[in-house]
């Protein structure tokens, strides 16, 4: 959540539906659950993440385990935003990271992007 100012300029409805979405991701991937992943992602980063092919897997026997992306970005804060789109950023083993979640008015739906 963001105070003061930053918070003035993000509608508490696009903040409520920034976090559901964070909330959904995070949740598909500590059950292993791919596609309901990808169904919250913009198409960028969708196809990102499918051209990674197997790179890309929510084993914990890869390396980074989803678990971890999960947390990462459950830990992400709002930095700015507006009614269409809002910016977060996380930390992990201390370096900074941003995504986003925006919505797609092609859909009627708000998607995680930037990742």
């Amino acid at each position: 959540m963001l105070d003061g100012l930053g918070a003035m300029l993000i509608p508490s409805y696009a903040e409520i539906a920034g976090d559901e979405i964070i909330d959904l991701a995070v949740r598909a991937l500590k059950h292993g659950d791919k596609d309901t992943f990808l169904s919250l992602l913009t198409d960028s980063s969708r196809r990102l993440i499918e051209a990674m092919g197997n790179e890309f897997s929510l084993s914990s026997e890869t390396g980074t385990s989803a678990a971890d992306f999960a947390d990462a970005l459950k830990q992400g804060k709002s930095i700015f935003g507006n009614s269409g789109v809002i910016h977060y950023e996380t930390i992990v083993e201390g370096e900074s990271f941003n995504f986003y979640v925006g919505y797609d008015g092609n859909f009627g739906e708000w998607r995680l992007g930037g990742l």
